[in-house]
């Protein structure tokens, strides 16, 4: 699979588990007869995870969270904590790696962990550490009802605490629509500014978003 140079070096940069400051917009164009655009997020995916982390976003979310304490759920790789965790935010990495009929953890068995991840399901990592947190992250959850019961128990055991959720909106291939009849957005420009650089693959709409 041959790339351009500019999208090679951001191959190159993320399996050695460097976080890329941005990604150019030939890594997301659909339309460039030289970019297999599905293979292409194949990569990513095996060697970072669904969202894609980047340097320009990343840098101004954590200004935002600042001295917060954050708990991420279903964490995955670890890159997202790792990328947040050299901006200096505190945040506890969780994920029971149980996996799902249409998902794979293919991280875990094939030892591409960013840094370490506690093992322990997201509903019992907010009881755990929810009453501590400022702020839980959840990316890319599973359609069931695991994201749900997150907000749910996040509310309930420390009713001060917000989400931000990375994945698709209602209807999309992230949570499920009780989730988004539950979940309440929080009008915050700070955050919205913060994380108006996020980029997404053609045809995916992922975004993140604050919600109570």
């Amino acid at each position: 699979m041959h790339f351009p140079e500019e999208v090679n070096k951001i191959i190159e940069m993320i399996k050695n588990k460097k976080i890329p400051d941005s990604y150019p917009e030939s890594l997301l164009s659909r339309y460039d007869p030289k970019i297999d655009n599905y293979g292409l997020r194949d990569i990513v995916i095996n060697h970072m995870g669904y969202a894609l982390i980047a340097n320009d976003w990343i840098v101004p979310l954590s200004l935002w969270i600042g001295d917060r304490k954050c708990l991420e759920v279903m964490s995955g790789s670890g890159a997202l904590a790792y990328a947040l965790r050299k901006q200096n935010v505190k945040i506890i990495p969780t994920d029971n790696f149980s996996g799902d009929d249409n998902f794979h953890y293919f991280w875990k068995e094939d030892g591409i962990m960013w840094l370490e991840v506690e093992k322990i399901d997201a509903v019992s990592a907010v009881k755990k550490y929810g009453r501590e947190t400022d702020i839980i992250i959840l990316s890319w959850p599973f359609m069931n009802n695991v994201a749900t019961e997150v907000l749910e128990t996040m509310r309930s055991i420390n009713p001060d605490c917000m989400m931000i959720y990375i994945g698709e909106g209602r209807g999309g291939c992230t949570a499920n629509s009780k989730f988004f009849n539950l979940a309440e957005p929080v009008k915050d420009e700070e955050f919205e500014n913060a994380v108006k650089k996020f980029k997404q693959w053609n045809g995916i709409h992922d975004f993140p978003r604050l919600f109570k």
